[in-house]
């Protein structure tokens, strides 16, 4: 799960009501890699997040995310669930992925 503050405003608090608290939002966070010489690296790692709820107190609003999909990358779907992945396997199919 992922938490974003921000200062309770009134600017901020008309955004949250306006997108229904925060419930199915998306957020998308690009990750990018500097090299010693602070130069971008060219490569960059884009990530999703849905909104799963806020909450409101006197001085922040906390908006929560959770991942969209966990298991999609650059190579879904090459990649298939193994013991290397993920450890022992259960024989009788009751799969908890979280």
């Amino acid at each position: 799960m992922l938490q974003v503050l921000f200062p309770n405003v009134d600017f901020a608090v008309q955004l949250l009501y306006s997108s229904n608290s925060n419930r199915l939002s998306v957020l998308e966070l690009t990750t990018q890699w500097l090299t010693a010489e602070n130069a971008y690296a060219g490569t960059a790692l884009t990530e999703y997040y849905i909104g799963i709820g806020s909450s409101i107190s006197e001085t922040t609003l906390e908006l929560r995310f959770r991942s969209s999909v966990d298991s999609v990358t650059s190579n879904f779907p090459n990649r298939t669930l193994t013991r290397e992945l993920a450890g022992i396997l259960p024989l009788d199919a009751q799969l908890f992925l979280q």
